[in-house]
């Protein structure tokens, strides 16, 4: 068993350091703040692109 029991977690679109977690715990996507955002940005405008266009078909 080592002194320091926790790796490094890096953001997966920035390999930014986003914390520690111990060593045993596995993580598939990890994402910070910044990143975070950008991605709902851009979620939100292809909703909103894509209700446009539904209530231009609906009419």
């Amino acid at each position: 068993m080592n002194l320091y029991d926790k790796k490094m977690v890096k953001c997966t679109e920035c390999d930014k350091t986003v914390g520690e977690i111990d060593m045993e715990v596995e993580v598939k996507d990890v994402v910070c703040n910044k990143c975070q955002n950008k991605k709902q940005k851009e979620n939100e405008s292809s909703f909103s692109f894509l209700n446009k266009r539904m209530i231009e078909t609906t009419i």
